[in-house]
């Protein structure tokens, strides 16, 4: 049986929200050279975007500091790595 107390948790869901970070790096490693620096990580930061707001998510958790007014800020931080997926496409 597995156990978990807060820390193993909390160290889960941070590596958990580090996984987009990598799909960044390898998208921004794979991009052709030829494009520009900006189109590089503008087509490859959807996943540095997710993990942000995983982070921050996270971040308000720890801190237990969930308040209505944080959501006014995260709710359309969310639309961010979904723009940012299409822009890529």
């Amino acid at each position: 049986m597995l156990l978990f107390n807060y820390s193993t948790a909390v160290l889960f869901w941070v590596l958990l929200a580090l996984v987009p970070l990598g799909v960044t790096v390898a998208y921004v490693s794979a991009a052709p050279r030829d494009l520009s620096v900006v189109q590089r990580f503008t087509t490859s930061t959807h996943g540095a975007a997710l993990s942000a707001l995983g982070l921050a998510a996270l971040l308000v958790s720890i801190l237990g500091t969930p308040q209505q007014s944080n959501w006014d800020v995260f709710g359309p931080m969310c639309f961010l790595p979904l723009v940012l997926m299409a822009y890529s496409l």
